[in-house]
């Protein structure tokens, strides 16, 4: 299955996107924890937690989060990251094969619950929430798209991922959830919240951002170094750095009782 093949980009590559990606706004994290009126004795279910990026803005919080993430690196490194906090725990598994005996408070997944069939994500979401649980979805959208440097590095995708082969866009597939979660039966107050935020790169840490990408990873070897060669000349060309700017969507409902 092709999702399978992507999700293993990820994992095979787990130092590079504990190191490169970026991490989530306070403010979406505090408004989660507010809309969600979770308390610091509820339970967090993370699904998805990648190498811990969110998963320790909750910990330093007080909370307890079981997190779940099926690629052994990603797991592996998250583990080492959330020994010291003592509630945090995660589980190297599919979401859809594991197994809970217990209920939980919310449910948070970043950058992560798009790799799971939606229908069936919620659906065993819902048996695992309590009566007032809650869920919060987080992406990360690049916005970059009127810069000039996303002008000169359009013709470089075009040419190593043409149209074909390009997925669908985040914000494409942000707008499914949201349609599918307001037509949920067992969900109510579903919201959107948006956050702007920007970051400036440089060049060894772009490049090593774009490494942690499945589109950009999945190039055949030979041709995806030639991409890369040309993607640092022109950063080279706008003097070593990129400015990049994000969008942080959070998605939230409640369980309806």
């Amino acid at each position: 299955m092709e999702r399978d093949k992507l999700v293993k980009v990820f994992d095979n590559n787990a130092i590079a996107y504990d190191k490169y990606r970026p991490s989530y706004p306070n403010e979406a994290v505090e408004e989660l924890i507010e809309l969600s009126q979770i308390g610091t004795n509820d339970k967090l279910l993370e699904i998805g937690c990648g190498t811990g990026q969110i998963t320790i803005d909750f910990l330093k919080r007080g909370y307890e989060v079981i997190a779940i993430e099926k690629g052994a690196s990603l797991s592996k490194i998250a583990k080492s990251k959330v020994e010291k906090y003592g509630k945090g725990q995660i589980i190297n598994a599919s979401f859809e094969a594991w197994m809970p005996n217990e209920k939980f408070k919310l449910m948070i997944s970043a950058q992560a619950f798009h790799w799971i069939d939606k229908e069936k994500g919620i659906d065993k979401t819902l048996g695992l929430l309590e009566g007032n649980g809650a869920i919060g979805l987080i992406w990360n959208v690049d916005e970059s798209q009127e810069t000039e440097f996303w002008r000169q590095t359009s013709r470089v995708y075009e040419k190593y991922l043409p149209l074909k082969q390009k997925r669908k866009s985040m914000e494409g597939v942000i707008r499914e959830y949201w349609d599918y979660m307001n037509n949920r039966k067992g969900l109510k107050n579903v919201e959107i919240r948006n956050y702007k935020w920007q970051q400036r790169y440089a060049k060894d840490d772009y490049l090593g951002l774009l490494s942690t990408f499945s589109p950009q990873m999945s190039i055949e070897a030979g041709m995806r170094k030639k991409f890369f060669k040309e993607i640092e000349s022109i950063i080279e060309n706008n003097g070593n750095q990129v400015l990049r700017y994000y969008k942080t969507v959070l998605l939230f409902a409640r369980k309806r009782d």
